[in-house]
């Protein structure tokens, strides 16, 4: 595995955690915020996993 691989991976478990902390939160803010940021780290994840090297779909 590479780093970008790595660091893809890191992505989608960091987004899920934020996900599992976000449905147990009231609303408000602070909750749409990071809902946001975990929407996004899940893209991200899922983007850098999920093509190769040289930007390629896998």
């Amino acid at each position: 595995m590479n780093s970008k691989e790595m660091v893809g991976i890191a992505l989608l478990i960091a987004g899920s955690v934020m996900i599992f902390l976000v449905t147990s939160m009231g609303s408000g803010l602070v909750t749409n915020v990071l809902a946001g940021a975990a929407t996004l780290a899940l893209a991200g994840g899922a983007l850098a996993f999920g093509t190769s090297e040289d930007g390629r779909p896998v």
